[in-house]
């Protein structure tokens, strides 16, 4: 059943500010050790849109609100497309240097390297 909408009584606004908020911590826990740096970049930009749309309403901005809103629900679509292309890269790049034993053998040589220091 379709309710009509009121006059004068806008539907709220979503800010996307936990998907941000989640969005930066993984990004910035992750970026280290994954090739998910670009999406800390966007995880950033999402997370500002996130913040502006609660203070454009609260100005009576509702066109702004929603701008903001549409564009917070955009970056944080870039920043999980970014997140997952960068986690496939790792996983593939892990597979690819020898799994688990290419790994060891890396930090091997980083250790025999840093003894002959």
């Amino acid at each position: 059943m379709n309710i009509p909408e009121q006059p004068g009584i806008a539907k709220p606004v979503n800010n996307y500010l936990v998907w941000s908020i989640i969005s930066l911590v993984i990004t910035v826990i992750t970026c280290c050790m994954c090739y998910t740096l670009p999406a800390l970049a966007t995880a950033i930009v999402a997370t500002v849109f996130s913040t502006k749309v609660n203070g454009a309403l609260n100005a009576g901005n509702l066109e702004g609100a929603q701008q903001a809103s549409k564009n917070a629900k955009l970056w944080n679509q870039i920043t999980a497309g970014l997140f997952l292309a960068g986690l496939a890269l790792w996983i593939a790049m892990f597979f690819v240097q020898g799994g688990l034993a290419g790994q060891q053998e890396a930090m091997e040589q980083i250790r025999r390297a840093l003894e002959q220091r």
